[in-house]
């Protein structure tokens, strides 16, 4: 099973997220989680491919039915990621109870880079991340409350000076996966599909008590052309509460027992996560989106706490997300970040 815990991308190169991405084909859903697996990467592929020859996948979270069919699926990861030219992307594994297409046992949610081509590129200063929760309208029936999402996002955006054209990913963290044929059908009359990737992701509960649905929106300012003084964009997934270390196997690291406390798990993933940055060249004044995968959304004001001693400033751009479990039994927390890589640094 291979690893790669961060990804360094060529300054002045342009961040485009493809969404989630299913295992079907041809209009159907192999059973075998393995083939389920081909398929994702296959349908990946294809979509990398529209995007030119420079495209590639540098971070995907994959979304299981079931994290214990994790060894077959990387079993296929592995080999289709076995060359220069194809690299590893950083990963984030994690469980939902339903994936977004029937059938569905695995789907991976990817973001893809294209290098440097003259055209616009994605700059960490224009980035932005907007969150939208149900507010009163919690309990009011599933159109409601997504209208209530959608006029937070709203005001966000006009807080900022952005609006809705500048959304390049709006990710729909639903209580129930059956909700969303729905929601689909009413995001895209107000979200351009051509601009806006609507990604869905099953989540244990969402932020607003009693509420079914919220919704976080990636931002990115206009367009601008390349130049010299772009920085390197960095990509970091897959900091779970286990120790990372040097060599062996990563399978090695599911046989670590991780602390009880929450707080200690989050000294884990953080510590994790300064020798990434230490060895890119970066720190934490460089980090500038985040997203904590809780398995009890009740203990973000206690992770908080841990992350903003570390930070020395309050967290950037949370997105908190709750899900039923990870891999390695007893692990109640993962991070995803993006930061920076200031002129100097060695990745």
């Amino acid at each position: 099973m291979a690893f790669t815990p961060g990804y360094a991308l060529n300054p002045g190169a342009r961040i485009i997220p493809l969404g989630v991405v299913t295992p079907e084909r041809d209009g159907a859903v192999n059973p075998s989680i393995a083939q389920q697996t081909a398929d994702c990467l296959a349908n990946v592929d294809d979509m990398l491919a529209r995007l030119g020859n420079s495209a590639r996948a540098v971070k995907m979270t994959l979304c299981m039915t079931d994290v214990r069919e994790v060894w077959d699926s990387n079993a296929v990861f592995d080999k289709h990621y076995a060359s220069d030219e194809r690299p590893n992307p950083a990963k984030t594994l994690l469980e939902v109870s339903a994936c977004s297409v029937p059938g569905a046992r695995f789907e991976v949610d990817v973001w893809a880079v294209v290098e440097p081509d003259g055209g616009s590129v994605t700059r960490a200063g224009d980035v932005r991340v907007a969150h939208g929760q149900a507010g009163e309208a919690a309990g009011a029936g599933l159109e409601a409350e997504l209208e209530s999402c959608v006029n937070a996002i709203d005001q966000a955006l006009a807080a900022s000076r952005d609006d809705r054209a500048q959304v390049a990913r709006l990710a729909v963290h639903l209580a129930d996966m059956s909700d969303w044929s729905l929601c689909r059908q009413i995001l895209e009359r107000q979200f351009d599909p051509a601009q806006t990737v609507l990604v869905p992701l099953a989540v244990t509960k969402v932020g607003q008590v009693g509420a079914r649905v919220e919704l976080s929106a990636w931002t990115e300012g206009p367009a601008q052309p390349a130049n010299a003084g772009d920085p390197t964009i960095l990509a970091i997934s897959g900091s779970a509460a286990i120790p990372m270390y040097i060599g062996g196997e990563a399978s090695d690291l599911y046989k670590y027992r991780p602390v009880a406390d929450i707080r200690d798990q989050v000294e884990v993933c953080l510590n994790n996560y300064a020798n990434i940055l230490q060895t890119a060249g970066s720190s934490w004044d460089d980090i500038f989106e985040t997203t904590w995968h809780l398995t009890d959304r009740r203990e973000w004001d206690a992770v908080a706490e841990v992350v903003e001693k570390w930070f020395g400033r309050p967290v950037p751009n949370p997105t908190v997300i709750e899900v039923p479990k990870f891999v390695l039994p007893g692990v109640r927390v993962e991070i995803d970040m993006w930061g920076t890589i200031p002129a100097g640094g060695t990745a």
